[in-house]
């Protein structure tokens, strides 16, 4: 403020000091800016005595309520068979939980003199229960979050299949009190512990589940549990059978996986034997199919080679070699 009230003085009291001007290396100055520029420094120099620096806080919006799914009582109860999406009902919730996260920030000025940002934010997580389905389920699949694909192995979290035997929630009884807590029994559902808001505005998503329930559970002649031995395809694939998650470096500055195409978060051979486990619990063999490259039609004159899709890529943690031969070489 001070520099801003003195440079306009300097400017009105410089003609009466310094006259009309002068000239300097060819350009003109009036008495008027000279004035204006030894005001407006003298200024600076008592607003850096006065207030050594800048100093502003910054706190982000903070929940006075939560929005949560609607709960309704008296809702039908879906009874699923094979592959269905469901959205369930939330069934338990505990409040919020408000985390205060508070950060400092130092920034650039004149004169050496910086503004110091404090920043307050408020982060919110809340644990809940969502019912799914009447009966016993085989697995979940998929699951969506305001209709994106989410993988929920990055959140804490309880899967009851719906069984006559499930037992109590930990969280829950803790929450309400052995007496309080009912154990669903017959009731599939799942329960996420402390799930953080933040990329969902603040609010519990709106969930869908991929609900996978065998029709054969209790028929031991049904198909699915006659299998003794599958075959596993495609095999044609740079790293179709890798247990672990492959990534490749796409030249800007990130990675993209190569085999790794499912909700699970793990490598697809891994999730294809899961699966394979959940719905034919009796396999006990599977065969690997490989896919390899001939160079010609005629059976009699074709070599046959392992091939790539690209020549050259950079993958990890894994490098693509076969019996020796190198990608550059295929």
């Amino acid at each position: 403020m001070a520099s801003l009230v003195l440079g306009i003085a300097g400017s009105a009291i410089g003609p009466s000091i310094f006259g009309a001007g002068f000239s300097l290396f060819g350009a003109s100055i009036t008495g008027a800016e000279i004035g204006g520029a030894i005001g407006t420094l003298i200024g600076t120099e008592l607003d850096n005595l006065i207030a050594p620096g800048t100093h502003i806080a910054r706190t982000s919006p903070r929940l006075t309520d939560i929005n949560i799914q609607a709960s309704l009582e008296g809702a039908p109860i879906p009874r699923v068979y094979g592959r269905v999406r469901v959205a369930g009902q939330l069934l338990w919730a505990t409040q919020f939980k408000e985390t205060i996260v508070k950060s400092q920030q130092n920034g650039g000025g004149k004169g050496g003199q910086g503004v110091t940002i404090d920043e307050t934010d408020y982060k919110y997580s809340i644990s809940f229960a969502v019912g799914l389905c009447a009966g016993v389920v085989t697995k979940i699949g998929r699951v969506w979050a305001d209709g994106n694909l989410i993988d929920i192995s990055q959140f804490t979290t309880r899967f009851y299949p719906g069984d006559e035997a499930q037992t109590f929630d930990p969280l829950i009884v803790e929450v309400e009190g052995g007496g309080n807590t009912p154990a669903y029994r017959g009731l599939s559902y799942i329960v996420f512990e402390d799930m953080d808001l933040t990329n969902f505005g603040n609010r519990i998503p709106q969930l869908n589940f991929e609900i996978i329930r065998s029709l054969s559970a209790n028929n031991p002649d049904a198909l699915e549990n006659r299998l003794g031995g599958v075959a596993l395809i495609p095999g044609a694939g740079e790293f179709v059978y890798a247990t672990e998650v492959v990534t490749a470096d796409n030249g800007q500055g990130t990675t993209t996986p190569q085999n790794a195409h499912n909700a699970s978060g793990v490598a697809d051979y891994t999730a294809s034997l899961d699966e394979l486990q959940a719905l034919a619990p009796n396999v006990s063999a599977v065969s690997l199919v490989v896919g390899w490259f001939g160079d010609d039609l005629r059976c009699g004159e074709t070599l046959i080679k392992p091939g790539v899709e690209i020549a050259k890529k950079d993958t990890y943690p894994e490098i693509w070699k076969v019996d020796g031969v190198a990608r550059n070489a295929a």
